[in-house]
């Protein structure tokens, strides 16, 4: 069985990875790990080999084709890639995108030190740093293959990675796989906790999200969701977001739309004109329904 993992930078999949080495016998097939059979091979150090990929693209091609290789030779083993791009290369495989909150990345990789290329003075410099290295990576990937690692749509999962810990999440992918979910089609689950609305709640009807969450929030409902500048916005009936978080429930399940084709607005200005309208106040109004707090709030609010 193969898998793919990536997302957002300090997302922890590459803890998840390790979990499922540790925890279900997975070996683990990381960029890194490739990196350093291709300059053993090539007699040079993974420092120089790093200097030549930045240089020239066509050194990433090496790295493309031993990620090949591995999944047509060995069909049948269990094999975690943890890789940008594995996705695209990797036959027959379930394919994971984790993402999360730029806040709590920010925080996590502050208490992970990672060695002399990511030192960072605060959290707030971190979460920048983080969000500015995402996108370089992006277009330097969209130059290379033409492709957007980012785009939901690659993938047969996106796990919302912000309020739940590794294992519990290894373990939650870990039982989708067993269970034999649809790698075709995709699988979206995020925190309650993870959504931000477009529309007052002033005057919500609390009698009816109990309804909502007494009779009708089962596992595989459903919210549609804009994601918009690393956040992700509720689209229809908020009282199902409300039923989620008076649930307690730790994920619900979601679908994508863009901005354009939500039914909130048409561009993106319109789109951060209406989140302004909306304001901070409603975020609390969630919180305070919830029993929790937001970890970051988007600037637009």
């Amino acid at each position: 069985m193969f898998l793919t993992i990536t997302g957002k930078l300090g997302s922890g999949k590459s803890t998840i990875c390790k979990i499922f080495a540790d925890k279900y016998g997975f070996e683990i097939y990381s960029t890194g790990k490739i990196q350093r059979k291709i300059a053993n091979d090539m007699g040079i150090s993974t420092l120089q080999l790093n200097e030549l990929m930045r240089e020239d693209s066509r050194y990433d091609d090496l790295i493309d084709n031993e990620v090949v290789r591995i999944s047509k030779e060995r069909k049948g083993d269990n094999i975690i890639f943890d890789s940008r791009m594995a996705f695209h290369f990797v036959e027959d495989s379930y394919d994971i995108f984790t993402t999360i909150d730029p806040q709590e990345a920010a925080k996590r990789v502050m208490l992970s030190p990672r060695g002399n290329e990511e030192v960072y003075q605060n959290e707030e410099t971190a979460k920048k740093k983080l969000l500015e290295r995402g996108k370089v990576e992006n277009l330097r990937f969209k130059d290379i293959y033409h492709i957007d690692n980012q785009d939901y749509g690659n993938y047969s999962l996106i796990l919302d990675t912000s309020w739940s810990g590794p294992e519990e999440l290894a373990d939650l992918i870990h039982k989708m796989v067993s269970d034999g979910w649809n790698r075709q089609a995709l699988h979206m689950l995020l925190s309650p906790k993870s959504v931000y609305p477009t529309a007052k709640i002033t005057n919500a009807d609390m009698e009816k999200a109990e309804q909502y969450r007494k009779k009708m929030f089962a596992d595989d409902e459903m919210i549609t969701l804009v994601y918009f500048e690393n956040y992700h916005y509720i689209v229809n009936d908020c009282y199902k977001l409300i039923a989620a978080l008076l649930d307690k429930k730790p994920f619900i399940q979601a679908k994508i739309v863009k901005v354009g084709e939500c039914g909130l607005s048409d561009s993106s200005d319109q789109f951060i004109k209406r989140i302004g309208q909306v304001g901070k106040s409603t975020l609390h109004d969630y919180e305070n329904i919830g029993g929790f707090k937001y970890i970051s709030y988007p600037e637009y609010y």
